[in-house]
Protein backbone atom coordinates (compact mmCIF):
# COMPACT_ATOMS: atom_id res chain seq x y z
CA UNK A 1 0.00 0.00 0.00
CA UNK A 2 2.76 2.43 0.72
CA UNK A 3 4.76 1.88 -1.82
CA UNK A 4 2.13 1.69 -4.25
CA UNK A 5 0.80 5.16 -3.14
CA UNK A 6 4.25 6.62 -3.87
CA UNK A 7 5.08 5.36 -7.03
CA UNK A 8 1.41 6.90 -8.16
CA UNK A 9 2.54 10.19 -6.43
CA UNK A 10 6.11 9.93 -8.22
CA UNK A 11 4.30 9.12 -11.70
CA UNK A 12 1.49 12.35 -11.11
CA UNK A 13 4.10 14.85 -10.22
CA UNK A 14 4.39 17.74 -12.71
CA UNK A 15 8.20 17.06 -12.89
CA UNK A 16 8.21 14.04 -13.96
CA UNK A 17 4.54 13.89 -16.31
CA UNK A 18 4.56 9.89 -16.76
CA UNK A 19 0.69 10.00 -17.00
CA UNK A 20 0.03 13.28 -17.86
CA UNK A 21 -1.56 12.15 -21.11
CA UNK A 22 -4.13 10.25 -19.60
CA UNK A 23 -7.70 11.50 -19.20
CA UNK A 24 -9.32 11.20 -15.79
CA UNK A 25 -10.85 7.90 -17.16
CA UNK A 26 -8.27 6.37 -18.43
CA UNK A 27 -5.72 6.90 -15.25
CA UNK A 28 -8.53 5.37 -12.95
CA UNK A 29 -8.34 2.56 -15.60
CA UNK A 30 -4.41 2.41 -15.18
CA UNK A 31 -4.53 3.26 -11.35
CA UNK A 32 -6.93 -0.18 -10.87
CA UNK A 33 -5.18 -2.10 -13.19
CA UNK A 34 -1.70 -1.14 -11.32
CA UNK A 35 -3.66 -2.04 -7.82
CA UNK A 36 -5.17 -5.22 -9.09
CA UNK A 37 -1.27 -6.27 -9.95
CA UNK A 38 0.18 -5.23 -6.60
CA UNK A 39 -2.98 -7.24 -5.02
CA UNK A 40 -2.18 -10.50 -6.80
CA UNK A 41 0.75 -11.37 -4.59
CA UNK A 42 -0.65 -10.85 -1.76
CA UNK A 43 -0.46 -14.37 -0.47
CA UNK A 44 -3.45 -15.18 1.24
CA UNK A 45 -4.75 -15.39 -2.38
CA UNK A 46 -2.73 -17.82 -3.35
CA UNK A 47 -5.32 -20.53 -3.54
CA UNK A 48 -7.80 -18.86 -5.44
CA UNK A 49 -5.37 -17.83 -8.13
CA UNK A 50 -4.18 -21.77 -8.44
CA UNK A 51 -7.89 -22.63 -8.86
CA UNK A 52 -8.58 -19.81 -11.50
CA UNK A 53 -5.58 -21.06 -13.69
CA UNK A 54 -6.19 -24.29 -13.11
CA UNK A 55 -9.36 -23.70 -14.52
CA UNK A 56 -7.79 -22.13 -18.04
CA UNK A 57 -5.63 -24.80 -18.16
CA UNK A 58 -8.48 -27.50 -17.96
CA UNK A 59 -10.82 -25.58 -20.30
CA UNK A 60 -7.95 -24.58 -22.69
CA UNK A 61 -9.34 -21.23 -22.60
CA UNK A 62 -5.76 -19.00 -22.50
CA UNK A 63 -6.44 -17.16 -25.64
CA UNK A 64 -10.00 -15.83 -24.39
CA UNK A 65 -8.33 -14.77 -20.70
CA UNK A 66 -8.70 -10.77 -19.60
CA UNK A 67 -5.49 -9.33 -20.31
CA UNK A 68 -5.84 -7.97 -16.34
CA UNK A 69 -5.75 -11.59 -15.12
CA UNK A 70 -3.26 -12.41 -16.90
CA UNK A 71 -0.88 -9.73 -16.09
CA UNK A 72 -1.69 -10.57 -12.16
CA UNK A 73 -0.79 -13.99 -13.32
CA UNK A 74 2.95 -13.06 -14.70
CA UNK A 75 3.19 -10.50 -11.33
CA UNK A 76 2.47 -13.49 -9.38
CA UNK A 77 5.28 -15.77 -11.10
CA UNK A 78 7.51 -12.76 -10.97
CA UNK A 79 7.16 -12.39 -7.33
CA UNK A 80 7.98 -16.11 -6.19
CA UNK A 81 10.30 -16.04 -8.98
CA UNK A 82 13.23 -16.85 -6.50
CA UNK A 83 13.10 -20.74 -7.47
CA UNK A 84 13.69 -20.23 -10.56
CA UNK A 85 16.27 -18.54 -10.85
CA UNK A 86 19.63 -20.52 -11.23
CA UNK A 87 20.56 -21.92 -8.50
CA UNK A 88 23.50 -20.35 -7.26
CA UNK A 89 21.82 -17.12 -7.43
CA UNK A 90 18.75 -18.81 -6.17
CA UNK A 91 20.79 -19.87 -2.68
CA UNK A 92 22.13 -16.39 -2.10
CA UNK A 93 18.44 -15.04 -1.88
CA UNK A 94 17.71 -17.90 0.07
CA UNK A 95 20.47 -16.75 2.71
CA UNK A 96 18.72 -13.25 2.35
CA UNK A 97 15.50 -14.01 2.99
CA UNK A 98 15.77 -16.41 5.70
CA UNK A 99 18.21 -13.75 7.32
CA UNK A 100 15.51 -11.74 7.22
CA UNK A 101 12.83 -14.09 8.93
CA UNK A 102 15.34 -15.02 11.28
CA UNK A 103 16.15 -11.25 12.17
CA UNK A 104 12.16 -10.65 12.20
CA UNK A 105 11.83 -13.43 14.92
CA UNK A 106 14.38 -12.66 17.22
CA UNK A 107 13.16 -8.83 16.67
CA UNK A 108 8.89 -10.29 17.83
CA UNK A 109 11.18 -12.45 21.05
CA UNK A 110 13.14 -9.72 22.71
CA UNK A 111 9.52 -7.59 22.54
CA UNK A 112 8.27 -10.96 24.13
CA UNK A 113 5.39 -11.34 21.00
CA UNK A 114 3.87 -14.26 19.58
CA UNK A 115 6.93 -15.74 17.16
CA UNK A 116 6.20 -16.37 13.68
CA UNK A 117 7.10 -19.77 13.20
CA UNK A 118 9.20 -19.60 10.15
CA UNK A 119 10.90 -16.53 11.85
CA UNK A 120 12.25 -18.80 14.71
CA UNK A 121 15.64 -19.87 14.39
CA UNK A 122 15.90 -22.01 17.20
CA UNK A 123 13.08 -24.43 15.58
CA UNK A 124 13.30 -23.28 11.94
CA UNK A 125 15.78 -24.18 8.92
CA UNK A 126 17.16 -22.39 6.10
CA UNK A 127 17.22 -25.73 4.05
CA UNK A 128 13.82 -26.86 5.29
CA UNK A 129 12.00 -23.28 4.25
CA UNK A 130 13.49 -23.67 1.01
CA UNK A 131 12.49 -27.07 0.18
CA UNK A 132 9.15 -26.43 1.84
CA UNK A 133 8.49 -23.55 -0.26
CA UNK A 134 8.80 -25.43 -3.82
CA UNK A 135 7.30 -28.36 -2.64
CA UNK A 136 4.20 -26.81 -0.88
CA UNK A 137 3.60 -23.79 -2.95
CA UNK A 138 5.69 -23.09 -5.64
CA UNK A 139 5.84 -26.65 -7.71
CA UNK A 140 1.99 -26.44 -7.81
CA UNK A 141 1.70 -23.02 -9.00
CA UNK A 142 4.29 -23.31 -11.79
CA UNK A 143 3.23 -26.54 -13.16
CA UNK A 144 0.04 -25.25 -14.06
CA UNK A 145 2.01 -22.01 -14.94
CA UNK A 146 3.94 -23.78 -17.76
CA UNK A 147 0.47 -25.33 -18.86
CA UNK A 148 -0.88 -22.17 -19.82
CA UNK A 149 2.26 -20.40 -20.67
CA UNK A 150 4.25 -22.56 -22.48
CA UNK A 151 6.75 -20.33 -23.37
CA UNK A 152 7.41 -20.76 -19.61
CA UNK A 153 8.58 -24.37 -19.63
CA UNK A 154 12.52 -23.64 -19.11
CA UNK A 155 12.29 -21.56 -16.33
CA UNK A 156 9.71 -24.16 -14.39
CA UNK A 157 11.99 -26.93 -15.16
CA UNK A 158 14.93 -25.12 -13.12
CA UNK A 159 12.79 -25.00 -10.66
CA UNK A 160 13.10 -29.45 -10.68
CA UNK A 161 16.92 -28.71 -10.58
CA UNK A 162 16.69 -26.34 -7.96
CA UNK A 163 14.83 -28.76 -5.86
CA UNK A 164 17.47 -31.76 -6.59
CA UNK A 165 20.67 -29.08 -5.57
CA UNK A 166 18.65 -28.85 -2.03
CA UNK A 167 18.25 -31.88 -1.64
CA UNK A 168 21.95 -32.51 -0.95
CA UNK A 169 22.19 -29.45 1.58
CA UNK A 170 22.71 -29.19 5.06
CA UNK A 171 21.71 -25.42 6.86
CA UNK A 172 25.62 -26.24 8.27
CA UNK A 173 26.94 -26.32 4.59
CA UNK A 174 24.71 -23.70 3.48
CA UNK A 175 26.36 -20.75 6.37
CA UNK A 176 30.32 -22.65 5.04
CA UNK A 177 29.24 -21.41 1.19
CA UNK A 178 27.98 -17.78 2.27
CA UNK A 179 31.29 -17.76 4.33
CA UNK A 180 33.40 -18.42 1.28
CA UNK A 181 32.35 -15.56 -0.66
CA UNK A 182 28.77 -14.99 -2.75
CA UNK A 183 30.91 -15.23 -6.17
CA UNK A 184 31.60 -18.51 -5.44
CA UNK A 185 29.78 -21.92 -6.25
CA UNK A 186 30.61 -25.59 -4.25
CA UNK A 187 28.08 -28.57 -4.87
CA UNK A 188 27.13 -29.44 -1.49
CA UNK A 189 28.56 -32.67 -1.44
CA UNK A 190 32.46 -30.88 -1.22
CA UNK A 191 31.18 -28.44 0.71
CA UNK A 192 29.74 -30.79 3.53
CA UNK A 193 33.45 -32.19 4.18
CA UNK A 194 34.64 -28.57 4.91
CA UNK A 195 34.93 -28.52 8.72
CA UNK A 196 35.13 -25.11 9.10
CA UNK A 197 35.44 -22.82 6.18
CA UNK A 198 37.32 -20.43 8.51
CA UNK A 199 40.12 -22.83 8.95
CA UNK A 200 39.99 -24.22 5.59
CA UNK A 201 43.05 -23.21 3.58
CA UNK A 202 41.62 -23.57 0.18
CA UNK A 203 38.99 -22.39 -1.80
CA UNK A 204 36.83 -24.64 -3.43
CA UNK A 205 36.04 -24.13 -6.94
CA UNK A 206 34.26 -26.78 -8.62
CA UNK A 207 30.87 -26.29 -9.92
CA UNK A 208 27.92 -27.73 -9.07
CA UNK A 209 27.03 -30.38 -12.20
CA UNK A 210 24.05 -29.94 -14.88
CA UNK A 211 21.31 -31.66 -13.66
CA UNK A 212 18.38 -32.42 -15.74
CA UNK A 213 15.10 -31.65 -14.59
CA UNK A 214 13.63 -34.86 -12.85
CA UNK A 215 10.21 -36.07 -14.18
CA UNK A 216 6.89 -34.76 -12.77
CA UNK A 217 5.01 -37.61 -10.40
CA UNK A 218 1.21 -37.51 -12.03
CA UNK A 219 0.33 -38.91 -8.67
CA UNK A 220 2.40 -38.11 -5.17
CA UNK A 221 1.60 -36.51 -2.40
CA UNK A 222 3.81 -33.91 -1.87
CA UNK A 223 4.82 -35.07 1.81
CA UNK A 224 6.70 -38.44 -0.51
CA UNK A 225 9.35 -35.66 -2.33
CA UNK A 226 10.69 -34.52 0.97
CA UNK A 227 14.11 -36.14 1.76
CA UNK A 228 14.49 -37.70 4.55
CA UNK A 229 17.43 -36.74 7.68
CA UNK A 230 17.74 -35.96 11.09
CA UNK A 231 16.58 -33.10 12.85
CA UNK A 232 19.93 -31.52 13.56
CA UNK A 233 20.50 -31.63 9.71
CA UNK A 234 17.51 -29.37 9.25
CA UNK A 235 16.83 -30.86 5.64
CA UNK A 236 13.85 -30.67 4.22
CA UNK A 237 10.94 -31.60 6.51
CA UNK A 238 7.23 -31.93 6.30
CA UNK A 239 7.10 -29.11 9.34
CA UNK A 240 8.55 -26.79 6.98
CA UNK A 241 5.56 -26.85 4.05
CA UNK A 242 2.99 -27.39 6.85
CA UNK A 243 3.56 -23.64 7.85
CA UNK A 244 3.92 -22.34 4.19
CA UNK A 245 0.35 -24.48 3.94
CA UNK A 246 -1.06 -22.65 7.14
CA UNK A 247 -0.06 -19.23 5.51
CA UNK A 248 2.60 -18.60 7.61
CA UNK A 249 4.85 -17.83 4.11
CA UNK A 250 3.68 -15.16 1.34
CA UNK A 251 4.89 -16.20 -1.78
CA UNK A 252 8.36 -15.58 -2.07
CA UNK A 253 8.79 -17.53 0.89
CA UNK A 254 8.66 -13.92 3.17
CA UNK A 255 6.00 -14.22 6.02
CA UNK A 256 2.59 -13.90 5.04
CA UNK A 257 0.94 -10.31 3.91
CA UNK A 258 -2.25 -9.68 4.83
CA UNK A 259 -5.34 -7.13 4.12
CA UNK A 260 -7.43 -6.23 1.53
CA UNK A 261 -8.17 -3.97 -0.91
CA UNK A 262 -7.94 -0.38 0.94
CA UNK A 263 -10.81 1.57 0.53
CA UNK A 264 -10.44 4.97 -0.90
CA UNK A 265 -11.25 7.08 2.22
CA UNK A 266 -8.91 4.57 3.74
CA UNK A 267 -5.39 5.52 1.04
CA UNK A 268 -4.35 9.15 0.66
CA UNK A 269 -4.92 9.62 -2.63
CA UNK A 270 -2.64 10.82 -5.80
CA UNK A 271 -5.31 11.84 -7.54
CA UNK A 272 -4.80 11.98 -11.74
CA UNK A 273 -2.67 14.16 -13.40
CA UNK A 274 -3.85 17.96 -14.46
Amino acid sequence: KHHALRAFEVMVDSQVGLLEGLSTASYWEFRNSVSGCILATDFSQHTTYCARLKNIADSNTRGGMARQLEMEFLIKCADISNVLKPFAIARRWALRVTDEFFLQGDVERELAMEITPMCDRHFQGRVALQCGFIDFIAKGYFDIVAQVFPELQSAVDQLYVNREEWRGYTDEALEQHRDMGENNFCPAGQLSRVSSAASSSRSPTGRAPRLHAPSRPSSRSPSSSLSSGSPSDRRCSPEAGASLRAGDARGDGRPARTGKRPDADEEPEAGPPG
